[in-house]
């Protein structure tokens, strides 16, 4: 049950930036979600390139598509593992936060897996997929977020089911999306992606899916749950180790703050004025 967030807030500042650090808790939930975000200050210059620089900025991220790939930089460093109740950041502006079922720190939660080289993965894995992919393992499950803390609307991915058992129905996972704000919770329905079995050649696929409506929900985040072990009737379950699943190209539209649109437009006067002077 949601009962409202806590906040902690904490300053910090060098001579030419100035940056929070919130950490922020969901109450009654057990879910925790840190984000960093950071706002150049500068100490001189001309305030109008300073606008005309911002806004160039701002046009670039208005509805804005990212996408979560899971290729260059990260924060994992040597190690393709991740752990419960770790955060970690993603090119194209994205933290991924994970948990385990029993919501402990440290246990394995997932891997960092280069489908070219498919040897790190001890498990039925897909195919089909030559790049870099998330793969969460025993039920684990994640929180998608923008680092930045830009609200964003998450509107399709791909994703397959990681096999760990003998046999599998048509449907052998489910995922379950739920979109949230930290000021209200939960933000819509949520919506479920049905990963199917192996093919004919015993082999699991990455597939592409759209959300739909869930693509047209604003969100601070989103927590993506896995199922596994259904049966013939469709009833998955997490709660036995085989919520298996493997991640990748999850598409976002991010939003700008208010207060971006609203230097957007302070900008474009700037700019307008400035065609008039040279007119």
């Amino acid at each position: 049950m949601f009962l409202g967030p806590k906040v902690e807030r904490r300053q910090h500042s060098s001579r030419a930036w100035r940056w929070s650090t919130v950490t922020i808790t969901l109450s009654g939930s057990g879910d925790h979600v840190t984000y960093f975000a950071q706002s150049l200050k500068r100490s001189s210059g001309n305030f109008i390139k300073q606008v005309v620089m911002a806004a160039a900025i701002t046009v670039s991220s208005v509805a804005s598509a990212g996408v979560l790939n899971f290729e260059g930089p990260n924060s994992l460093g040597d190690s393709p593992f991740l752990v419960g109740n770790g955060a970690y950041q993603f090119s194209n502006g994205f933290t991924v936060q994970t948990a385990t079922v029993d919501n402990s720190d440290g246990n394995l939660a997932g891997m960092l897996i280069d489908g070219s080289d498919n040897g790190l993965c001890y498990l039925a894995c897909p195919v089909n997929n030559k790049t870099n992919y998330l793969a969460m393992l025993d039920d684990s499950y994640l929180f998608i977020y923008m680092t930045n803390g830009e609200k964003f609307k998450m509107t399709g991915l791909s994703a397959s089911f990681i096999g760990a058992s003998d046999s599998y129905q048509a449907v052998a996972g489910l995922l379950v999306l739920q979109g949230f704000s930290f000021a209200t919770g939960a933000v819509g329905s949520a919506v479920q992606v049905a990963l199917p079995g192996p093919n004919s050649a015993g082999n699991f696929n990455f597939a592409d899916y759209s959300l739909g409506s869930f693509g047209n929900n604003t969100v601070d985040y989103v927590r993506i749950l896995g199922y596994g072990a259904c049966d013939a009737a469709g009833n998955c379950n997490r709660s036995n180790g085989l919520g298996n699943y493997a991640l990748d190209n999850i598409t976002t539209r991010s939003l700008p703050e208010p207060g971006s649109l609203a230097l957007f437009g302070l900008a474009a006067f700037g700019i307008a004025a400035a065609r008039r002077r040279a007119a």
